[in-house]
């Protein structure tokens, strides 16, 4: 029994190459209320991660993350400030009262005096 050899023509077809990068960063022909405009595959991405990063109903911190390293690598948005040395988060104990706790706030510390 003999096997059907493929033709050097398929054989070929076979090799060609294609560019992924040139079919995933050509225009794409977006229609809208009746209105088709171009628009660049990596803007429709964006615009469907906005999308589900402020619905209500989704809200994907995954799309959320996407949309803000999007942002800063392409400046249109500022990294946040350093935290001030202090904090800015007070812990009370759960065991002191509230005049207790107003009265030991209100008590200078050790280092206020050094300061003066």
């Amino acid at each position: 029994m003999t096997r059907a050899r493929k033709s050097k023509k398929s054989r070929k077809q076979a090799t060609v190459k294609t560019d992924i990068f040139a079919l995933l960063s050509k225009p794409v022909k977006v229609g809208k209320a009746g209105q088709t405009q171009l628009m660049r595959p990596y803007e429709i991405s964006l615009r469907k991660h906005v999308t589900k990063a402020l619905t209500s109903k989704s809200m994907s911190m995954t799309a959320l993350r996407h949309v803000l390293k999007a942002a800063l690598k392409y400046g249109l948005s500022k990294r946040p400030p350093e935290a001030d040395e202090g904090g800015g988060v007070v812990i009370a104990p759960g065991r002191l009262t509230k005049e207790d706790w107003n009265a030991l706030r209100d008590q200078p510390s050790d280092d206020d005096s050094k300061d003066k």
